[in-house]
């Protein structure tokens, strides 16, 4: 059985990782919801913030009009108490369906999940030239469950060129 210490040191080494894929800048951006007993953490950035090693070892192509979502899901976890506490969430499988659209395009988004030690996350790209507002769609399927979640959110890109 994982000690309290333990599965927190996990949680911020999965952070940590997940922080790695990104540089922290204005041009990003990161939120969270709450559905019920999980949690879906997202960030929103441009590809062209990666480290050039990062994106080469995912297969990601750096560019100042690529954008990535990169979410991962999480089981909400309980404390001795039995109150609900980040420190005991737990990373999950899930499936992820998701477009970006502005006023004229559609943009399906495909997901493909990154594995590390202590860490699952799922991240998506698509084109986003020059500045525009975006609704993201997201629908999320928790491995074992039916019903999906919705995320839908805007966000404001701005595709700076290099």
């Amino acid at each position: 059985m994982k000690t309290r210490a333990t599965v927190t040191r996990n949680v911020i080494k999965q952070w940590i990782l997940a922080a790695m894929l990104l540089v922290v800048s204005c041009a990003s951006w990161a939120g969270e919801k709450v559905f019920g007993d999980y949690v879906v953490y997202y960030s929103v950035f441009t590809s062209d913030f990666l480290q050039p090693k990062i994106a080469q070892r995912h297969g990601i192509t750096r560019s100042h009009d690529r954008v990535l979502l990169n979410v991962t899901v999480h089981k909400r976890g309980t404390d001795k108490n039995g109150k609900k506490s980040i420190a005991n969430n737990v990373p999950v499988k899930a499936i992820i369906k998701g477009s970006a659209s502005d006023l004229i395009h559609s943009h399906f988004i495909k997901f493909k999940p990154v594995i590390e030690p202590n860490a699952l996350y799922y991240i998506g790209d698509f084109k986003a030239p020059g500045r525009q507002v975006y609704i993201v769609d997201l629908d999320i399927t928790p491995e074992g469950k039916k019903r999906s979640f919705n995320l839908r959110f805007n966000h404001e890109i701005f595709a700076l060129k290099e």
